[in-house]
């Protein structure tokens, strides 16, 4: 994650490398697949996520009011399993990630992505200073924007991914 501490120790290029898609994530035979956007809802429901992890502004917001709570897992991986247990309701999470971690559990299908997004995070690489100068950084961005304008990163996923 990008934050104005880890600025003073790595450079970073103006082109995230990806977006993390923030989603209420559920077992597949949840009843429905859409969220009012109401965080007051969620209270009666066991919800877990990342420790430490930015959801969006809203969501986060709402969980620090305690308008409901939240399971606090160390990993991605961590999260999913437990609701594919069913020890959770719903997750709070990055989709690709979520998808990725319950297909390689053999629940390809498992899952259910509640829409609309909670948010999309950016994913920056991250170049330390006492390696690389802030010129390699500038050439580098210039080369990330090329490979994603061809669609790099989606050919990517989909042979990897899907």
């Amino acid at each position: 994650m990008r934050t104005a501490d880890r600025e003073a120790f790595f450079y970073y290029p103006d082109t995230a490398f990806l977006f993390l898609d923030q989603h209420l994530i559920t077992l597949n035979a949840w009843p429905t697949d859409t969220f009012s956007g109401d965080f007051a809802e969620l209270d009666d429901y066991r919800i877990g996520k990342v420790r430490n992890a930015r959801i969006s502004p809203p969501f986060d917001q709402a969980l620090a009011k305690h308008t409901f709570d939240v399971e606090k897992h160390n990993s991605v991986e961590g999260l999913v399993k437990s609701l594919l247990r069913g020890r959770l309701d719903m997750i709070a999470t990055d989709s690709r990630q979520a998808l990725l971690v319950a297909a390689q559990d053999g629940q390809p299908n498992g899952l259910k992505l509640i829409e609309p997004a909670l948010g999309q995070v950016p994913v920056y690489l991250a170049f330390s200073k006492q390696q690389v100068d802030q010129e390699f950084v500038l050439k580098f961005d210039k080369q990330l924007k090329q490979l994603l304008e061809q669609d790099a990163l989606a050919k990517l996923e989909a042979k990897y991914l899907q």
